[in-house]
This record gives structure tokens, sequence and C-alpha cells, in this order.
């Protein structure tokens, strides 16, 4: 999967995250068709496809707009390239900004960009986390209980934590 994804890189595509892990599979399964009841070869594959199927779509419709509308802020003629509710949120976070920047001392105000940004990044990062866990928490419950004979409903809070420290 890292050697597809690599390649298609290289050749400055973009890749298809789903294909990719899809085609992992089958390749594996072509040489060791055993794997397919192994209990990694199915958690290893269903956490990759979750994450590819559902996770990662649901990441581009909610914070990714986000998370580009915070690339160069300062450029108004950037607006019109962001959907509406990203070129809103730009006119907000600048409007802080310029509020902040009223309020502080002339030595931090050039930095009111960056005290108002940061949080932004720090909390959409954190809420791309959440929804990393859950997902791959609520995806993979069936076979967590079938396979550990558990179900933890504290593994999606703290797996953010564990994250963040590895």
């Amino acid at each position: 999967m890292a050697a597809i994804y690599l390649l298609a890189r290289t050749l400055f595509r973009r890749v298809a995250l789903l294909n990719a892990v899809s085609l992992a599979a089958v390749v594996i399964l072509l040489f060791r068709p055993s794997e397919i009841t192994q209990a990694s070869f199915q958690l290893s594959f269903l956490a990759a496809g979750i994450i590819a199927g559902i996770a990662e779509p649901l990441l581009e419709r909610t914070v990714e707009p986000y998370s580009r509308a915070l690339e160069h802020l300062n450029d108004l003629t950037r607006d019109g390239s962001h959907p509406p509710k990203a070129a809103e949120f730009r006119i907000d976070l600048r409007s802080a900004s310029n509020w902040l920047g009223s309020r502080v001392p002339s030595k931090l105000a050039q930095y009111c960009d960056q005290i108002v940004v940061i949080p932004c990044r720090i909390s959409l990062r954190l809420w791309e986390l959440a929804v990393l866990s859950i997902a791959l928490q609520i995806g993979m419950l069936s076979l967590m209980a079938r396979d550990f004979h558990r179900v933890s409903f504290i593994a999606p809070v703290a797996n953010i934590p564990a994250v963040l420290l590895t």
C-alpha cells in the first residue's frame, strides 16, 4: 500500500486511498489466501478501509475547507477561492485579529494573526483526531468484540491523548 501511495505521489497523481487499500488487500490475498481468516489482516484492512472510506470523506467535507481557509489569512484575493462558509470564517478571523491587534501592545500586534490562527489549527486537528477515533471504534466494534471479547466505550476518548503522545 505504501509503494502504491509513494509511486502515485512521485508521478504527481492524487491517490485514491480506498483503491490503494483494496489493491494491497488483493495482492496479499493472492500470495497468501489464508490471511483472510487472520484477525490481524481483518483488523488492519478494516481500519484502513474505515479511514479511507468513511473518515477521510467526512473530514474532507467538514474540516478541510476550514483548514485550507487558515492559509494566507491576510491575502484578500484568496477569499473567493474558498466555499462561502470558509470565506466567512476567514473574514471573521481577520476581524478578530484586527480587534486583538488594536488592544495589545504594538510589539505583540504583529503576531495577532498567529495568536488567532494557531488555536483554530489546534482545534481543527483535535476534531480530526476525534472523528477518526470515533469512526474507527464504531467500525471495528464487531471484530473487537468477536476477537477480544471486549467493547471499550472509553477508547475514542483515550485514543486522542495516546495519538498525541506517540
